[in-house]
């Protein structure tokens, strides 16, 4: 007997998922708890760190 069709509460949580977090320096593995940017050795100005998609070398947080 096949299984159910999967609800869309969990197809929506399914992409939501798949888009991971917003690509933003909060969530780079280049910016430290000090609000460094590691790649760069500087504080990135604070419209930039908001802005999603803003650098280029954005690198996904390990979430280890």
């Amino acid at each position: 007997m096949p299984r159910h069709p999967m609800p869309q509460i969990l197809v929506d949580y399914e992409q939501w998922v798949a888009q991971g977090p917003p690509r933003m320096c909060h969530t780079c593995a280049h910016y430290d708890n000090r609000g460094t940017c590691q790649e760069y050795q500087m504080e990135p100005p604070e419209d930039f760190a908001a802005t999603p998609d803003a650098c280029n070398d954005y690198e996904q947080e390990v979430p280890f």
